[in-house]
């Protein structure tokens, strides 16, 4: 059947695999005329779950140098892998990720046009190792992107130094961040000039973050847009209890737009736009009409 149809064809099925690894991989092993196509997609994404992958992606650019610039994205995640379900209880969701050292020590100088790195599901533990990591990402300055996904930190400075080890990043988006005590001294944190234009933050740390945010990390002073309850959508009570107000206060002049998704309500009245844009700076230009025809979407 393949015979009769162009390649061109087949290229066109294969570009909506892209988020299918498993699938591209056995395209990749149907024949000569699939497998670049294929083999671009499953380098477009690098998924790498323990050292011994690391290391067989780290062989495989050594070996095809004409892929490096094809990776733009590099996921990071725990020993379990994306495989590991939702309701794992916390040690088996929060695994360790000794190969992200192994990634940030061989792969800065293979990885040029790296811009994303996400992180999924780990434990920042290794206290040895944490500030090599760090000085190893630093050096990756094409990434723009930072995406952390269930990640247990030791403290809020912690994420603090991970965030500012990148001199590029313009993005930051977490989801179920947690951290094992919420008490730092807060005048041991320096807060080098932030780089950050867009922040998307969901979970129940959210306020914590915030407020990490604020002072001492100071990187709101930069960001244009900002992004809340994106996975985990808010009733209208949590809009005090997040932060929301306090965080558009402090982007100041540099905010943009920002947008915040909430479960489905409904605007019927002015009383019940006042009890949503009380906790919202800058309302005036909304009005009860626009929020009701909108309501299991954001709101901008």
């Amino acid at each position: 059947m393949s015979d009769n149809i162009p390649v061109e064809v087949w290229e066109r099925v294969i570009d909506h695999l892209w988020g299918f690894p498993t699938t591209l991989h056995a395209c990749a092993q149907v024949s000569r005329a699939w497998h670049p196509r294929s083999l671009f997609h499953l380098f477009g994404t690098a998924r790498l779950t323990n050292c011994a992958r690391t290391y067989g992606f780290l062989h495989t650019l050594d070996a095809h140098p004409v892929l490096r610039p094809r990776v733009h994205s590099v996921d990071i995640w725990g020993s379990n892998g994306p495989d590991s379900p939702d309701d794992d209880n916390s040690d088996v969701r929060h695994p360790p990720i000794p190969h992200l050292a192994t990634f940030a020590a061989a792969a800065v100088r293979r990885l040029p046009a790296v811009r994303s790195l996400d992180i999924w599901r780990a434990d920042w533990c290794e206290p040895g190792a944490r500030a090599r990591v760090l000085t190893h990402l630093s050096a990756f300055t094409s990434v723009m992107e930072l995406n952390l996904f269930r990640i247990a930190f030791p403290n809020l400075p912690t994420l603090g130094r991970l965030i500012a080890a990148f001199p590029r990043l313009s993005t930051l988006f977490t989801e179920d961040i947690t951290f094992r005590t919420p008490i730092y001294e807060r005048t041991a944190f320096h807060a080098p000039p932030s780089t950050l234009r867009r922040v998307c933050l969901d979970g129940v740390t959210v306020p914590q973050i915030i407020d990490f945010f604020i002072d001492p990390a100071e990187v709101l002073r930069s960001v244009a847009t900002v992004t809340v309850g994106w996975y985990q959508p808010l009733q209208i009570p949590e809009l005090k209890d997040r932060r929301i107000k306090e965080m558009l206060h402090a982007c100041r002049d540099a905010l943009e737009s920002f947008a915040i998704w909430m479960e489905a309500f409904e605007v019927d009245s002015a009383a019940e736009f006042e009890s949503i844009s009380k906790f919202l700076p800058n309302c005036r230009n909304q009005s009860s009409d626009e929020l009701s025809r909108h309501p299991n979407r954001e709101y901008h």
